[in-house]
């Protein structure tokens, strides 16, 4: 064993504690004097020694078997954690037998020391594909590249600039908080309640961007639905209109549409309005379904309900709206076209990966 000759910083400072207040010192003067935390110099005159005890307690060692069932218990498990893994080894019939126990901090300790165990990510929920949905996402996929919208070249750069990629999101003023994720340091158990309403104020929105802006923003009046009647009559326009903004889409001869197949984008006069108008078109029977991956302004309804929970919170319908109006028409430039230029990636990932998922 090794005896220590030196004594380290700290513990010449505990042992300065004890021999003041040995001396007949307050804690006060001697936290004052020593220029120490008052707790510190409470906690350390009236130990007997300036060594801290450490827990010399072995760790418990961990045999085969309980390391595979704690890796089969947590690894790759939806909702696994360590205080049901262990509450489940100490239930086993092997551990009763045996009148065994494990702690939840060795099953931690354990699990922290596993490349799968350092990190516990956040689960993100994707529509689930059919095999039509990936033979469909890998023919839009290589239709696209062959086309040209993928080239790093002046022209592929060009192509990418005259899409205008279109879609619908609801935006909620009082959501109903994560239970998982959505955490509150307090010891006062009623701040852990939020009042929430039962029927959320919510509001569904329609717009577009393109790499050089983003159009009107459409906010649906109350009770209203976006069906193909509101579709075709009041944001198709809309979109039609964007064609003739330079600053939106610079050549009328590369202007491409995108749209997904929700139900009231499908009716005829939508698709050939679209058609008539835009020399390029991703329609239904082109743009594949459950394919918000591809589509670069997913990203931008996640800026507009982060907007909502900026001071000062808006508390009404109206102030909902002038919220996310302004939000909107004041997104920074570089994110639009970070976003659009992120289009080859997107759709070389999902060909790497046969059109299934991808990162984004």
């Amino acid at each position: 064993m090794k005896v220590r000759n030196k004594l380290s910083e700290k513990e010449v400072k505990r042992q300065n504690i004890q021999l003041l207040v040995s001396q007949g010192m307050g804690i006060s003067e001697v936290a004052r004097v020593l220029k120490c935390d008052y707790k510190t110099a409470k906690k350390w005159s009236t130990r007997e020694d300036c060594h801290h005890n450490h827990n010399t307690k072995p760790m418990k060692k961990l045999s085969p078997n309980t390391k595979r069932r704690i890796t089969y218990l947590m690894k790759d498990k939806i909702g696994s954690s360590v205080r049901k893994c262990t509450k489940t080894l100490n239930n086993s019939e092997d551990f009763k037998s045996r009148n065994k126990t494990i702690s939840k901090t060795c099953v931690q300790s354990y699990v922290k020391c596993k490349t799968w165990g350092k990190i516990a990510r956040k689960l993100r929920a994707k529509p689930l594909l059919t095999p039509k949905n990936i033979r469909d996402r890998l023919t839009f996929a290589l239709n696209v590249q062959l086309d040209g919208y993928c080239d790093r070249t002046r022209h592929g750069v060009s192509l990418r600039e005259n899409i205008l990629f279109t879609d619908e999101s609801p935006i909620e003023l009082n959501p109903m908080p994560s239970k998982q994720n959505t955490r509150i340091r307090t010891s006062d158990k009623n701040k852990t309640i939020k009042g929430v309403p039962k029927h959320p104020l919510k509001i569904m929105v329609a717009g577009g961007m393109t790499a050089n802006g983003v159009t009107q923003l459409y906010v649906c009046p109350e009770k209203e639905t976006i069906g193909g009647k509101v579709y075709e009559e009041k944001i198709l326009p809309i979109y039609l209109r964007a064609i003739n903004d330079t600053k939106l889409i610079p050549n009328k001869r590369k202007a491409t549409m995108q749209q997904d197949s929700a139900p009231g984008h499908n009716v005829r006069p939508v698709i050939q309005k679209i058609q008539s108008t835009f020399r390029y078109a991703w329609t239904h029977g082109v743009w594949s379904g459950n394919s918000p991956d591809f589509n670069c302004i997913e990203p931008l309804w996640g800026v507009l309900q982060d907007s909502v929970f900026e001071l000062p919170f808006p508390r009404t319908r109206d102030q909902l709206v002038a919220r996310v109006q302004q939000k909107w028409h004041s997104l920074d430039p570089q994110l639009l076209r970070k976003l659009v230029h992120s289009f080859p990636n997107r759709i070389e990932e999902a060909i790497n990966n046969e059109g299934r998922h991808t990162r984004y």
